[in-house]
């Protein structure tokens, strides 16, 4: 129920009480996929990109640091969602508004986080390069 919620705030374009119950979700534990994919998606629908970055950064990054704290570890698990649709939210958002070559970092750096692209991806990908003229590279 809070993600239909969150749902009806970003539907009603009320981004401020989407954050705040985002929050609350966070807090209580009940943060997933679903959420993070609502939030980058309206962020990249308001070319907000900068903050799907963030979200993306915070609650998709696998649990890579080798620190030995065992809250810490258990912490960064918890949050890790190989999310495949919020990448390639950014990718094509990025891509869109002809910023091809961050839409492709930011590619580079989901599957060097361990998340696979899927034929959405591709398809967001091979289509910008195939617009800016760079046939040779989406044949790759």
């Amino acid at each position: 129920t809070y993600n239909i919620m969150l749902k009806g705030f970003v539907k009603a374009e009320n981004m401020e009480k989407a954050l705040l119950l985002s929050k609350e979700m966070e807090a209580v534990g009940l943060w997933d996929t679903v959420t993070t994919n609502t939030l980058v998606g309206v962020a990249v629908a308001t070319k907000n990109f900068d903050m799907a970055e963030s979200l993306l950064d915070r609650y998709t990054v696998a649990a890579e640091a080798s620190n030995t704290n065992t809250n810490t570890n258990t912490r960064r698990l918890s949050r890790w969602h190989p999310n495949v649709e919020a990448y390639t939210e950014l990718v094509g958002g990025y891509a869109k508004n002809g910023r091809l070559s961050k839409g492709m970092e930011i590619f580079k750096m989901m599957r060097k986080r361990g998340v696979n692209p899927n034929e959405y991806t591709y398809t967001c990908i091979i289509g910008a390069l195939a617009k800016a003229n760079r046939i040779y590279q989406a044949k790759q």
